[in-house]
C-alpha cells in the first residue's frame, strides 16, 4: 500500500525560511492538518526536487510546451532514463545553476525551470505532512497561511510512494 504525502514548497527555489519562520510554519502545519503525521519542515542545503513519487506522469518544456510521459507508454524507456540522468546530475550539482537539454523537444533550460504533471518544484526547503486528511477549501488555507509565515508564494505537491 502507497503512502501519501503532502509537501509545501517555495516557488522561490533558493529561499529558506529563518529558524522561527520554520517553527511557525510547522505550528501553522500541525493545525491545519492535525490528522496527518510527521510533521516536518525540511531544509536542503541546494534546490531539491520536490517530487510527486509514483503521481508523476509527465514533464513539460517551458519554453515550448511539448511533454515527455513517465507512464507506461512508447517514451517510458527514453523518459525514464532521461529523469534518471536528471536525478544523477542533482546529486552532483547545485538545480539552481544545472542546465539540462530535453530529448524530447532539444531545447535547453534551467533545470529549476521546467514544469511537471502533477505538480512538482525545486525548492532548498519542504514542508511534509504524512497522511493528511484535508478537504481542498482547506487546503487552499494551509497554502495561504503558510505563504503568509515564509512572505513568499508556495505550492503543494501530492505525493505517494
Amino acid at each position: 500500500m502507497s503512502t501519501v504525502i503532502l509537501k509545501l514548497a517555495p516557488l522561490i527555489p533558493r529561499f529558506v525560511p529563518s529558524e522561527v519562520q520554520a517553527n511557525d510554519a510547522r505550528e501553522c502545519l500541525v493545525r491545519l492538518a492535525p490528522d496527518g503525521y510527521e510533521h516536518e519542515v525540511r531544509i536542503h542545503g541546494n534546490p531539491e526536487f520536490i517530487d510527486p513519487g509514483e503521481y508523476l506522469s509527465a514533464a513539460i518544456c517551458p519554453t515550448c510546451g511539448s511533454t515527455i510521459s513517465f507512464d507506461v507508454t512508447d517514451d517510458f524507456e527514453a523518459s525514464t532514463k532521461w529523469m534518471s540522468e536528471l536525478c544523477r546530475q542533482l546529486a552532483i550539482a547545485p538545480a539552481g545553476s544545472l542546465r539540462c537539454s530535453l530529448p524530447w523537444c532539444g531545447h535547453m533550460v534551467l533545470i529549476t525551470s521546467l514544469e511537471f504533471e502533477p505538480s512538482a518544484v525545486f525548492a532548498s526547503c519542504e514542508l511534509r505532512v504524512v497522511e493528511p486528511l484535508i478537504e481542498d477549501n482547506q487546503l487552499a488555507e494551509l497554502v495561504a497561511a503558510i505563504s503568509r509565515v515564509f512572505g513568499v508564494p508556495m505550492m503543494h505537491v501530492w505525493s505517494s510512494y
